[in-house]
């Protein structure tokens, strides 16, 4: 390592070790180690990362973790503003073996914190500060740092709904199994856009009527941080390269380390077997979210993604179908015409 890299990796060590320390409620040597383990890959974020983690502000508002069973993971999402559709997302994971939800209700308005108080298997908290995709890492991290090691988590927004070849039989809880059983502590997945064949923004019932995905529109490449898959319909309509994948399902020990949505330290090869259904442009909400997201400058880049889908689509007559590369999701078994999905049963 070249001196000024020994010595800018040291100083940001000495930073870490001393404003955890400023924290009673931080295990020191657990988080130093997790934060210095993305040094070498994105150091010039990690003191931003590092400052969010020790000032995020989370509330406790109810619910103790009280799981039958250990193989299902905490489920923890990020929440704001989604009444239309957090009551289907948490059915939906029931549905899958979910014993166990953590939300962070980012000051909703809406009655979507109220809902989520009156689910008996919700855990949960509330923070008031403006969002950030930077602060929204940061509340994930710290209810880690909460719940702990030695636990399954799946992290998903609220308009990303998993699926995998075979989930009509399987649970989510034989993923996990299965994982284990194969020596993995992790299971990649990728965003998989979901969309109808008419105009986006119209839907009435979201998952019935965004039903089509694109099966050949991919491209997958390998860096040091692991397996990127990019490409999809975005990059097809606004001609753009979006990071899709992640790792949404993992078991979380004294190593492990969410520096980012898209990323899982310590970096290791893993199946691409989760498909994350993604219904981002599917109603009215979510074309209202999309420029209020565009005003406040909320998201990374101050909010560039979002800037370019409203302009696509305020030229209007714009659709995700297509011919060559659209098929329609009737079950999990269509997952298999995207080549690199593999299937754990």
């Amino acid at each position: 390592m070249k001196l000024v890299e020994f010595i800018k990796s040291y100083s940001i060590r000495k930073m870490i070790n001393c404003k955890l320390a400023s924290r009673d409620d931080i295990d020191i040597d657990l988080w130093g180690k997790k934060f210095r383990s993305w040094i070498p890959f994105k150091d010039e974020r990690l003191e931003e990362l590092l400052e969010e983690f020790l000032s995020c502000e989370l509330e406790w508002i109810q619910g103790r973790v009280s799981r039958k069973n250990q193989l299902s993971p905490l489920l923890i999402c990020v929440v704001r503003n989604d009444i239309s559709r957090i009551k289907k997302f948490m059915d939906y994971y029931r549905s899958l073996g979910i014993e166990q939800f953590i939300f962070v209700d980012n000051d909703s308005t809406d009655g979507t914190f109220e809902l989520l108080c009156d689910q008996s298997d919700a855990i949960i908290y509330r923070s008031k500060q403006k969002y950030s995709s930077t602060r929204r890492i940061a509340w994930i991290n710290k209810i880690l740092s909460i719940y702990g090691i030695g636990n399954w988590y799946l992290v998903v927004d609220s308009d990303e709904f998993i699926t995998y070849i075979g989930a009509e039989k399987n649970s989510i809880q034989d993923m996990v199994q299965t994982a284990m059983d194969r020596g993995y502590d992790r299971v990649e997945g990728f965003l998989v856009d979901m969309y109808p064949v008419g105009q986006p923004f119209c839907s009435n019932d979201f998952m019935k009527e965004n039903c089509w995905f694109d099966t050949n529109s991919y491209d997958l490449t390998e860096c040091e941080l692991g397996c990127v898959i990019t490409g999809g319909p975005r990059k097809r309509i606004f001609n753009k390269v979006y990071a899709l994948s992640k790792y949404p399902l993992f078991y979380f020990d004294e190593r492990t380390f969410l520096p980012d949505s898209h990323y899982l330290l310590p970096v290791k090869k893993v199946p691409i077997a989760l498909a994350m259904c993604h219904y981002k442009f599917v109603d009215s909400v979510d074309y209202d979210k999309m420029k209020d997201a565009v005003i406040s400058g909320q998201y990374s880049n101050n909010s560039a993604d979002y800037k370019s889908y409203l302009e696509k689509f305020e030229q209007g007559n714009i659709s995700f179908y297509s011919n060559e590369h659209s098929a329609e999701m009737i079950n999990s078994s269509c997952l298999s015409k995207i080549d690199f999905i593999e299937s754990f049963f």
